[in-house]
C-alpha cells in the first residue's frame, strides 16, 4: 500500500513539472539610431516591476537583443542605454511564447514579447524609477532650479533687448547665483555690464564665461572689444589673438574679424608694422574682407610700401565700389600710379 502511494505521488509530480517549465517566455527587440542604422553594444536592462529580478544583456552587430527565459507572469520595464545617447525605456512589458501575437499583451497594458527602440544623441542618465528616494528628491530640486534659471534668463534677455540693462543685470545675477555653470549667462551678464559702462564687472563676467568654456572664440572676441573700449590695447590684442587662433581652423571669416580688430588696435597705438601683420592675416583668412584691405593699404602707404598699398586699396574699391572709402581708395590708387 505504501509503495502504491509513493508511485502515485511521483506520477503527480511528473504531471505537474511540465506546467512549471511553461512559465517562461521570450523577449526580444532591435535598437537603431535616428538614421535607422542598427546599434551594437546597447545595454538592455529588463527589470521586473513586481520583484527585484533583473536581466542584463547587450545588442549584437545587427542591433538585436534576445532573452529566452523571461517569467511569463511578471511585468517588466525594458531600458535601452548607451553613452552619448538619451536613455529610452518601455514599461508594462510582458514576455511571450514566441508566437506572432502582434506585439501587444492581450490582457491590456503594454507590449508583449518584442520591444524596439530608436536612440537619439544626447545625455544618458538614470531614469526616475531607477533612483533612490534621496536621488529623486535631489533630481526634483534640480528640475525646480532649472525652471527658475530658465525663467530668469528669459527675463534678462528681454530686458537686454529692450535696453533695460539694470533689470538685465538683476535677472542674470539671479541665474548665476542659482546655477553658476552656464557660460552663456555669464557672457550676457557681461554684455549688460558693458552697456552700463561697468567695464570691470563686464570683464569679470566674461572671464567667468571663458573659465567655463575656454574654447569659445566669441567670448575672447567680446572680451577684446571691452578692453579696446577701455583703451587697454595690450589686453585687447591678447584677446583678439586668442580668438583668431581658435577660429583659424574652423571659421576663417571669423578669424579675419579677429585679426582686423587686432590691426585696428595696433593702428590706434601707432604700431604700423604690427598693424600691417595683423591686417595681412585678416585678408589671408578672408580675402573678401574689404575693410581689412583698405586699412592695410593705408598702413602700407604710411610705411612707404607703395606697391602693396596700391594692391590693397584697389582690391577694396573692387570689393566695395560704393563703400564710404571707395572714392578715396580710387583717388589714391590713381595718384600712386602716376595719374594713370
Amino acid at each position: 500500500m505504501k509503495y502504491s502511494t509513493i508511485s502515485i505521488a511521483v506520477v503527480m509530480l511528473l504531471l505537474i513539472a511540465p506546467s512549471l517549465e511553461a512559465q517562461v517566455g521570450q523577449l526580444e527587440g532591435t535598437v537603431t539610431d535616428e538614421a535607422g542604422k542598427p546599434m551594437e553594444g546597447v545595454e538592455i536592462s529588463i527589470q521586473s516591476q513586481n520583484t527585484s529580478r533583473k536581466y542584463n544583456l547587450k545588442t549584437n552587430k545587427k542591433g538585436k537583443y534576445y532573452h529566452g527565459a523571461i517569467n511569463l507572469q511578471a511585468t517588466y520595464t525594458v531600458v535601452a542605454r548607451k553613452a552619448g545617447y538619451r536613455t529610452e525605456y518601455e514599461s508594462g512589458v510582458r514576455a511571450s511564447f514566441g508566437v506572432d501575437d502582434g506585439g501587444f499583451d492581450p490582457r491590456g497594458g503594454g507590449k508583449r514579447g518584442k520591444v524596439d527602440f530608436t536612440l537619439k544623441e544626447g545625455k544618458s542618465g538614470k531614469l526616475a524609477f531607477e533612483m533612490t528616494k534621496e536621488e529623486r528628491e535631489q533630481f526634483m530640486k534640480q528640475q525646480t532650479v532649472v525652471k527658475e534659471v530658465r525663467a530668469a534668463y528669459n527675463r534678462g534677455i528681454m530686458a537686454l533687448n529692450l535696453g533695460q540693462n539694470e533689470e538685465a543685470v538683476i535677472a542674470f545675477r539671479e541665474c548665476v547665483t542659482k546655477d553658476p555653470r552656464r557660460p552663456a549667462i555669464w557672457a550676457n551678464l557681461g554684455n549688460a555690464y558693458l552697456n552700463l559702462k561697468k567695464h570691470k564687472e563686464a570683464i569679470e563676467s566674461y572671464e567667468k564665461a571663458i573659465e567655463i568654456a575656454p574654447s569659445n572664440a566669441t567670448f575672447y572676441q567680446n572680451l577684446g572689444n571691452i578692453y579696446a573700449n577701455m583703451g587697454d590695447s595690450a589686453n585687447a590684442e591678447k584677446s583678439f589673438k586668442k580668438s583668431a587662433e581658435l577660429n583659424a581652423a574652423v571659421d576663417p571669416a571669423a578669424a579675419a574679424i579677429n585679426y582686423y580688430n587686432m590691426g585696428v588696435t595696433f593702428i590706434n597705438k601707432g604700431q604700423n608694422q604690427q598693424a600691417a601683420e595683423a591686417l595681412q592675416n585678416a585678408v589671408t583668412s578672408d580675402p573678401a574682407h574689404a575693410e581689412a584691405h583698405y586699412q592695410l593699404g593705408i598702413v602700407l602707404l604710411g610705411m612707404n610700401k607703395l606697391e602693396g598699398a596700391i594692391t590693397h586699396l584697389a582690391e577694396y574699391a573692387k570689393l566695395n565700389p560704393n563703400g564710404e572709402n571707395a572714392p578715396v581708395a580710387r583717388d589714391l590708387v590713381k595718384q600712386l600710379k602716376g595719374g594713370e
